[in-house]
Protein backbone atom coordinates (compact mmCIF):
# COMPACT_ATOMS: atom_id res chain seq x y z
CA UNK A 1 0.00 0.00 0.00
CA UNK A 2 3.07 2.00 0.35
CA UNK A 3 3.85 2.35 -3.44
CA UNK A 4 0.80 4.92 -4.25
CA UNK A 5 2.23 7.01 -1.94
CA UNK A 6 6.20 6.89 -3.06
CA UNK A 7 4.90 6.71 -7.01
CA UNK A 8 3.12 10.17 -6.29
CA UNK A 9 6.41 11.63 -4.68
CA UNK A 10 8.49 10.60 -7.22
CA UNK A 11 6.48 11.52 -10.00
CA UNK A 12 5.85 15.42 -8.48
CA UNK A 13 9.62 15.46 -7.74
CA UNK A 14 10.64 14.40 -11.65
CA UNK A 15 7.68 16.27 -13.70
CA UNK A 16 9.22 19.70 -13.16
CA UNK A 17 12.10 18.31 -14.64
CA UNK A 18 10.95 17.01 -17.50
CA UNK A 19 8.47 20.05 -18.48
CA UNK A 20 12.15 22.03 -18.35
CA UNK A 21 13.14 19.54 -20.76
CA UNK A 22 10.86 19.53 -23.10
CA UNK A 23 10.17 23.31 -23.08
CA UNK A 24 14.10 23.21 -24.25
CA UNK A 25 13.28 20.69 -26.45
CA UNK A 26 10.31 22.70 -28.45
CA UNK A 27 12.72 26.06 -28.20
CA UNK A 28 15.23 24.92 -29.22
CA UNK A 29 14.48 21.57 -31.45
CA UNK A 30 18.21 20.23 -30.41
CA UNK A 31 17.40 16.36 -30.29
CA UNK A 32 16.38 14.18 -32.64
CA UNK A 33 13.05 11.45 -32.46
CA UNK A 34 15.54 9.00 -31.38
CA UNK A 35 17.40 10.60 -28.91
CA UNK A 36 14.18 11.63 -27.39
CA UNK A 37 12.65 8.70 -26.71
CA UNK A 38 15.56 7.54 -25.23
CA UNK A 39 16.22 10.12 -22.83
CA UNK A 40 12.20 9.58 -21.95
CA UNK A 41 12.93 5.87 -21.46
CA UNK A 42 15.47 7.09 -19.53
CA UNK A 43 12.72 9.15 -17.13
CA UNK A 44 10.49 6.28 -16.84
CA UNK A 45 13.75 3.72 -15.54
CA UNK A 46 14.18 6.46 -13.17
CA UNK A 47 10.73 7.07 -11.87
CA UNK A 48 10.45 3.28 -11.78
CA UNK A 49 13.92 2.68 -10.05
CA UNK A 50 13.36 5.61 -7.47
CA UNK A 51 9.39 4.03 -6.84
CA UNK A 52 11.07 0.77 -6.04
CA UNK A 53 13.76 1.80 -3.92
CA UNK A 54 12.21 4.30 -1.79
CA UNK A 55 10.10 1.23 -1.20
CA UNK A 56 12.55 -1.00 -0.18
CA UNK A 57 14.34 1.66 2.06
CA UNK A 58 11.42 2.46 3.76
CA UNK A 59 9.23 -0.37 4.04
CA UNK A 60 12.45 -3.09 4.58
CA UNK A 61 15.82 -1.57 5.36
CA UNK A 62 15.28 0.82 7.98
CA UNK A 63 13.14 -0.82 10.07
CA UNK A 64 15.91 -3.55 9.78
CA UNK A 65 17.72 -0.51 11.70
CA UNK A 66 15.25 0.28 14.47
CA UNK A 67 14.83 -3.21 15.47
CA UNK A 68 19.02 -3.77 15.54
CA UNK A 69 18.72 -0.30 17.72
CA UNK A 70 16.35 -1.01 19.99
CA UNK A 71 17.79 -4.67 20.72
CA UNK A 72 21.89 -2.96 21.19
CA UNK A 73 20.60 -0.63 23.41
CA UNK A 74 19.15 -2.93 25.87
CA UNK A 75 22.52 -5.02 26.46
CA UNK A 76 23.97 -4.25 29.96
CA UNK A 77 27.26 -2.72 28.57
CA UNK A 78 25.84 0.41 26.45
CA UNK A 79 29.59 1.47 25.51
CA UNK A 80 29.78 -1.38 23.68
CA UNK A 81 27.74 -0.10 21.48
CA UNK A 82 30.75 2.33 20.44
CA UNK A 83 32.19 -0.46 18.91
CA UNK A 84 29.42 -2.21 17.41
CA UNK A 85 28.09 1.44 15.69
CA UNK A 86 31.29 1.84 14.32
CA UNK A 87 31.89 -1.78 12.62
CA UNK A 88 28.15 -1.02 10.79
CA UNK A 89 29.37 2.22 9.79
CA UNK A 90 32.65 0.86 8.34
CA UNK A 91 29.89 -1.61 6.01
CA UNK A 92 27.18 0.30 5.42
CA UNK A 93 28.99 3.08 3.52
CA UNK A 94 29.77 0.56 1.02
CA UNK A 95 25.90 -0.39 0.18
CA UNK A 96 25.45 3.41 -0.67
CA UNK A 97 24.96 3.74 -4.89
CA UNK A 98 26.33 6.74 -4.96
CA UNK A 99 29.76 6.11 -3.43
CA UNK A 100 30.13 3.81 -5.95
CA UNK A 101 29.87 6.46 -8.92
CA UNK A 102 32.18 8.56 -7.27
CA UNK A 103 34.44 6.16 -6.66
CA UNK A 104 34.76 5.37 -10.46
CA UNK A 105 34.55 9.14 -11.48
CA UNK A 106 37.75 9.61 -8.95
CA UNK A 107 39.75 6.66 -10.18
CA UNK A 108 38.69 8.24 -14.07
CA UNK A 109 39.94 11.70 -12.68
CA UNK A 110 42.62 11.14 -11.24
CA UNK A 111 43.42 8.43 -14.06
CA UNK A 112 44.06 5.93 -11.84
CA UNK A 113 46.43 7.59 -8.58
CA UNK A 114 43.42 7.08 -6.45
CA UNK A 115 41.74 3.98 -6.78
CA UNK A 116 38.22 2.47 -6.18
CA UNK A 117 39.69 0.29 -3.30
CA UNK A 118 41.36 3.28 -1.61
CA UNK A 119 38.55 5.70 -2.03
CA UNK A 120 36.19 2.90 -0.43
CA UNK A 121 38.69 1.92 2.65
CA UNK A 122 38.71 5.88 3.31
CA UNK A 123 35.16 7.04 3.33
CA UNK A 124 34.57 3.73 5.36
CA UNK A 125 37.31 4.43 8.14
CA UNK A 126 35.39 7.90 7.84
CA UNK A 127 31.87 7.00 8.48
CA UNK A 128 32.85 4.49 10.81
CA UNK A 129 34.97 7.11 13.12
CA UNK A 130 32.02 9.66 12.92
CA UNK A 131 29.74 6.99 14.11
CA UNK A 132 32.07 5.75 16.85
CA UNK A 133 32.12 9.54 18.24
CA UNK A 134 28.56 10.29 17.66
CA UNK A 135 27.88 7.35 20.16
CA UNK A 136 30.59 8.73 22.56
CA UNK A 137 28.73 11.83 22.33
CA UNK A 138 25.36 10.70 23.35
CA UNK A 139 26.54 8.06 26.02
CA UNK A 140 28.77 11.02 27.70
CA UNK A 141 27.22 13.84 27.29
CA UNK A 142 29.82 15.31 25.87
CA UNK A 143 28.90 18.81 23.62
CA UNK A 144 28.40 18.24 19.97
CA UNK A 145 30.19 21.17 19.50
CA UNK A 146 33.66 19.71 20.72
CA UNK A 147 33.67 17.45 17.67
CA UNK A 148 31.93 19.54 14.72
CA UNK A 149 34.17 22.57 15.32
CA UNK A 150 37.75 20.64 15.51
CA UNK A 151 36.36 19.11 12.46
CA UNK A 152 35.38 21.70 10.05
CA UNK A 153 39.02 23.82 11.45
CA UNK A 154 41.18 20.66 10.52
CA UNK A 155 39.01 20.30 6.97
CA UNK A 156 39.41 24.35 6.11
CA UNK A 157 43.16 24.09 6.80
CA UNK A 158 43.86 20.92 5.43
CA UNK A 159 42.55 22.76 1.79
CA UNK A 160 45.28 25.42 1.47
CA UNK A 161 47.69 22.68 1.32
CA UNK A 162 46.32 20.04 -0.49
CA UNK A 163 45.83 20.41 -5.08
CA UNK A 164 42.06 21.52 -5.32
CA UNK A 165 41.11 18.38 -7.06
CA UNK A 166 41.73 16.82 -3.84
CA UNK A 167 39.80 19.27 -1.96
CA UNK A 168 36.82 18.54 -4.12
CA UNK A 169 36.70 14.90 -3.49
CA UNK A 170 36.66 15.49 0.02
CA UNK A 171 33.69 16.89 -0.13
CA UNK A 172 31.94 15.27 -2.41
CA UNK A 173 32.94 12.35 -0.68
CA UNK A 174 31.44 13.85 2.66
CA UNK A 175 28.14 14.29 0.34
CA UNK A 176 27.29 11.01 -1.04
CA UNK A 177 28.73 8.93 2.23
CA UNK A 178 25.54 10.53 3.62
CA UNK A 179 23.04 9.40 0.79
CA UNK A 180 19.69 7.91 1.04
CA UNK A 181 21.12 4.19 1.95
CA UNK A 182 23.19 5.23 5.12
CA UNK A 183 20.99 7.76 6.73
CA UNK A 184 18.19 6.29 6.82
CA UNK A 185 20.00 3.15 8.26
CA UNK A 186 21.90 4.60 11.13
CA UNK A 187 19.47 7.57 11.84
CA UNK A 188 16.53 4.84 12.57
CA UNK A 189 18.85 2.22 14.65
CA UNK A 190 20.09 5.33 16.82
CA UNK A 191 16.53 6.97 17.18
CA UNK A 192 15.48 3.26 18.92
CA UNK A 193 18.53 3.36 21.08
CA UNK A 194 17.68 6.95 22.37
CA UNK A 195 13.98 5.46 23.03
CA UNK A 196 15.64 2.92 25.42
CA UNK A 197 18.65 5.24 26.66
CA UNK A 198 15.41 7.79 27.55
CA UNK A 199 17.91 9.77 29.50
CA UNK A 200 19.52 11.34 26.55
CA UNK A 201 17.07 11.15 23.59
CA UNK A 202 17.10 14.50 22.46
CA UNK A 203 20.53 14.25 21.88
CA UNK A 204 19.46 11.87 18.89
CA UNK A 205 19.39 15.26 16.29
CA UNK A 206 23.04 15.39 17.50
CA UNK A 207 23.84 12.03 15.93
CA UNK A 208 22.25 13.17 12.46
CA UNK A 209 24.49 16.17 12.41
CA UNK A 210 27.80 14.00 13.04
CA UNK A 211 26.80 11.04 10.51
CA UNK A 212 24.85 13.27 7.67
CA UNK A 213 21.31 14.05 7.29
CA UNK A 214 18.17 12.06 7.11
CA UNK A 215 15.16 12.55 4.41
CA UNK A 216 12.97 11.72 7.41
CA UNK A 217 9.98 9.48 6.05
CA UNK A 218 10.38 10.18 2.68
CA UNK A 219 7.75 13.04 2.07
CA UNK A 220 7.83 15.97 4.35
CA UNK A 221 11.78 15.87 5.04
CA UNK A 222 11.55 15.80 8.78
CA UNK A 223 12.33 14.01 11.49
CA UNK A 224 10.19 13.60 15.02
CA UNK A 225 11.66 12.07 17.96
CA UNK A 226 8.50 11.62 20.86
CA UNK A 227 9.74 10.86 24.21
CA UNK A 228 7.51 9.94 27.33
CA UNK A 229 7.53 12.89 28.77
CA UNK A 230 5.58 14.24 25.35
CA UNK A 231 8.21 16.39 24.23
CA UNK A 232 8.99 16.48 20.94
CA UNK A 233 11.87 16.80 18.57
CA UNK A 234 11.82 18.43 14.90
CA UNK A 235 14.72 18.53 12.11
CA UNK A 236 14.51 19.65 9.29
CA UNK A 237 16.53 17.63 6.35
Amino acid sequence: HMLPDYGREVISSILPVLIVFLLFQLISRRYHKNQMIKMLMGFLYTIIGLILFLTGVNVGFAPVGSLLGSNLAAQTWRFVLIPIGALIGYYIVKAEPAVQVLNKQVEDVTNGSISRSAMNLCLSIGVSASVALALLRVLTGLNIYWLLIPGYIIALVLTRFVPKVFVGIAFDSGGVASGPMTSPFLLDEHVQREYVIEDVLLDVIDIGAAIGKRRGDGRNGTVNCHSDHGRTVSAEA
